[in-house]
């Protein structure tokens, strides 16, 4: 094990070296009836827990905070506190405020979770947790009427799918098809184009040069892919699977 001397001024300095808490934060600016909110996202330090506390109580009833991310940083970085764009972009800021904007419509969505697959470049895809009985309710359907008769069928309901209409009788089945996953994807889209750069994925925003060689199309116009990567234009969000939480006890036909 090798030994290491520090100075008493080095020592003193590291022991009594003030330690700022610094934290990213997200804020929805609710301008009043009619407009529309402004997002703002800003890395703050506060001396003490205490300070921090003091922050968020002087906040106007316009302002809302709606996502935190800690940053931790060793004494070597200090001297440099900079967090990248990305780090402050994957904080959940922008997946609550999309969720709270898809429960809007689809009061039953219970979790959304945005798999941006990189080999895809333009796509994010988005699985949905959903309550199975408040989507009954909501929608005023019920599950397939041959699973009352053959109720061994019923934990069929606990299998996610592509599509909703495996979950209700075949009356209902051209309501929650390709049509109703287009809807979704339209109502999705048109608030994630909405928001901040920071929190949300953008096109090929993870390809190095790398990457676009080994992709056929882009090959063939590099300069047009790097462009297209450097607008940091948002990825399109495309349903992926529904994942059903049900009570089976609770079940009405």
């Amino acid at each position: 094990m090798k030994n290491y001397i520090l100075t008493e001024e080095q020592l003193t300095r590291v022991l009594t070296e003030e330690r700022l808490i610094k934290k990213g934060v997200a804020i929805k600016f609710s301008p009043g009836k009619g407009e529309e909110p402004v997002y703002q996202s800003n890395v703050l330090e506060f001396k003490d827990e205490q300070e921090w506390q003091d922050y968020k109580k002087s906040l106007s009833e316009k302002k809302e905070i709606i996502g935190v991310i800690d940053i931790k940083e060793s004494i070597s970085e200090k001297k440099n506190p900079v967090i990248s764009e990305s780090e402050i972009k994957r904080f959940d800021a922008g997946k609550k405020l999309l969720l709270k904007h898809i429960k809007d419509e689809y009061p039953f969505v219970i979790d959304v979770d945005i798999n941006s697959i990189k080999k895809y470049g333009t796509f994010g895809y988005v699985n949905f947790k959903f309550n199975l009985n408040k989507f009954y309710d909501f929608y005023n359907v019920t599950p397939p009427k041959d699973y009352k008769k053959f109720d061994f069928l019923l934990p069929n309901l606990e299998a996610e799918g592509l599509y909703l209409f495996r979950y209700v009788d075949e009356e209902h089945r051209d309501k929650f098809g390709t049509e109703f996953n287009r809807k979704l994807e339209e109502h999705m889209n048109d608030f994630y184009t909405r928001l901040p750069e920071y929190m949300r994925y953008s096109k090929f925003e993870d390809f190095s040069d790398e990457d676009f060689k080994n992709d056929e199309n882009a090959t063939r116009d590099l300069d047009f892919y790097k462009k297209w990567q450097n607008e940091k234009e948002p990825v399109e969000l495309k349903t992926d699977n529904f994942i059903p939480v049900v009570d089976l006890t609770k079940i009405k036909f």
